[in-house]
């Protein structure tokens, strides 16, 4: 049974002797630079030590890009563009939703829920509020009619 490109890597990755690893900090690199600083890579030795953290991470990015760059995700084709037709009836929904009253029952919904003292997070609290025209935090059906 083959292994995967990206389990061969990483099984690769791990055998690294430390020996052979750069000496900053984090770096994903083997060093390739013996000149008096110790053994870096070519990243590294040719920077102040100030430098060395902002370095790792700009190399661990481009290794982290260099394998995203050929995921399936980036390769994912665009959604097909909506005819006229598609068009007018998602407005037409939309226009049903919006006469229709009883498109706001998730928000009477939710009201009742805060009212038996559910704790709703601040998105539903300030949805269901807006849907129904209520501002502030009046809970009581009886006092919201009034």
């Amino acid at each position: 049974m083959s292994k995967s490109r990206d389990q061969r890597i990483a099984d690769e990755t791990l055998q690294y002797d430390e020996k052979l690893m750069c000496k900053a900090k984090g770096c994903p690199h083997r060093w390739s630079v013996n000149a008096g600083s110790g053994k870096l890579c070519s990243a590294h030795a040719w920077s102040d030590p100030q430098d060395w953290p902002r370095i790792t991470r700009e190399q661990s990015d481009a290794e982290t890009d260099r394998a995203m760059y050929g995921s399936p995700a980036r390769h994912k084709p665009p959604a097909a563009p909506l005819t006229l037709e598609q068009k007018r009836a998602i407005g037409a929904k939309l226009r049903q939703a919006m006469r229709n009253p009883g498109g706001r029952d998730w928000a009477y919904r939710l009201r009742d829920r805060e009212a038996r003292g559910e704790k709703l997070n601040q998105a539903q609290r300030t949805m269901w509020r807006e849907a129904l025209g209520i501002r502030g935090d009046v809970l009581d059906p009886e006092l919201e009619a009034a």
